[in-house]
C-alpha cells in the first residue's frame, strides 16, 4: 500500500481497540482506495450486455428470419411481429411464446407453442386456452397441468399429466380414489 493509505489506515485505527475490526462505509472505502462505485457499475453492465446481434434492428428480412430459424427466442429482437415470424419462432421453440405479446397470439400459434413444448401454456392467454390446447400441452409435458386452471383439471387430463410425468402429482389439485388407482397402475408399469 502506498504511504498515503498507510497514513489513513494508522490513523483511522488510533482511536480503536486492540484487535477491533475497521468496517469500511462507502464513503471511506472509496476514498481510500479512489474506488468510482458509479464506474464500476456501469463497466459491469456493458460486460454483461447480451452479445447477440446488436443490430438486428437494422438487419433485412431475410437476416432476421434466420435468426429466428436458428433460435426461437430471437424473435423479442426483430423489429416487426408477423404471423409467419411468430410461427417459425414457436416451431423452433415453443417457449418463444412468452415474447409475443398475447394481443396477437393466435389459436394456431399456441397450439404449435404447446405442440412443441408444454410448459409455454402459462403464456396462452386465457381466451385462447381451450381444452384441446391444454390436452396437447399436458400430452407434451405433464408438468404443463400445473398451468391448467382448477377448474379445468378433468380426471381425463390430470391422468394424462400423471402418465406422462408422475411429478404431475404435486399440481393436481383434487386427487380422487379413481385418480391414485390410475397412479398405482401407472407405479407398476414403470
Amino acid at each position: 500500500p502506498s504511504s498515503k493509505i498507510t497514513k489513513e489506515l494508522e490513523e483511522a485505527t488510533k482511536n480503536c481497540a486492540v484487535n477491533m475490526p475497521i468496517y469500511y462505509t462507502p464513503d471511506n472505502f472509496s476514498k481510500m482506495f479512489n474506488y468510482d462505485a458509479e464506474k464500476e457499475k456501469q463497466c459491469y453492465i456493458m460486460e454483461n450486455v447480451p452479445r447477440i446481434s446488436t443490430n438486428m434492428f437494422e438487419q433485412d428480412d431475410v437476416s432476421v428470419r434466420n435468426s429466428i430459424s436458428e433460435n426461437g427466442l430471437n424473435i423479442r429482437y426483430s423489429p416487426k411481429l408477423t404471423p409467419e415470424l411468430c410461427m417459425l419462432a414457436v416451431k423452433q421453440n415453443g417457449l418463444a411464446l412468452q415474447c409475443i405479446p398475447t394481443i396477437i397470439q393466435t389459436k394456431e400459434l399456441c397450439e404449435e407453442a404447446v405442440r412443441q413444448n408444454g410448459l409455454p401454456l402459462v403464456h396462452v392467454s386465457m381466451g385462447l386456452q381451450s381444452a384441446n390446447i391444454r390436452k396437447i400441452a399436458v400430452e407434451q409435458n405433464g408438468l404443463a397441468i400445473k398451468y391448467v386452471g382448477l377448474a379445468n383439471q378433468t380426471a381425463e387430463l390430470c391422468k394424462q399429466a400423471i402418465t406422462q410425468n408422475m411429478t404431475a402429482l404435486e399440481f393436481i389439485f383434487n386427487m380422487t380414489a379413481d385418480l391414485w388407482q390410475h397412479v398405482i397402475a401407472t407405479d407398476k408399469e414403470r
